[in-house]
């Protein structure tokens, strides 16, 4: 409700059709969610560390924005220098939380995608060798460890 008040200051939109429709989507979010706790029954318990969270997100951005810039330098190069390959990586002794964290981070970062999750390990595919054996070397599943509990 928040949100959509603070979308409501934001946008200007003052019409009774938008207004309308901001409502209706509102009360339908909150049918649905509350349509799958009632099947599902079963609460998600998310454990973060606030300062921990808030590091590895800096450190991301960070990365995210480096593999931009030689994801560029690929496509935009000459020669097209890539090694695409698909791999899977260890994802054991992870809530699920963070393993799913862990994938979506993955798949944010360019040159690579998180295509499946199971229980401990995660399917990427990768763009080039570098990224592949980045991913390998398992600086991001330490980061992303210690976001939150382990299992």
């Amino acid at each position: 409700m928040t949100l959509a008040l603070f979308w409501l200051l934001l946008s200007g939109h003052y019409t009774a059709l938008i207004i309308a429709f901001g409502v209706a989507s509102c009360v339908l979010v909150i049918v649905i969610a509350t349509r799958m706790d009632a099947v599902d029954a079963s609460p998600v318990r998310i454990v973060l560390k606030p300062v921990n969270f808030v590091k590895y997100w800096a450190w991301l951005a960070k990365e995210i924005f480096f593999s931009n810039i030689k994801v560029a330098k690929i496509v935009l190069g000459r020669e097209l220098k890539i090694s695409p390959s698909v791999f899977w990586i260890k994802a054991d002794n992870l809530s699920e939380l963070v393993r799913v964290t862990y994938a979506n981070s993955i798949t944010l970062t360019p040159g690579t995608v998180s295509i499946d999750v199971g229980d401990d390990w995660i399917e990427v595919h990768a763009l080039t060798d570098e990224t592949r054996d980045d991913l390998l070397a398992g600086k991001m599943t330490e980061r992303v460890r210690t976001i939150g509990d382990s299992t």
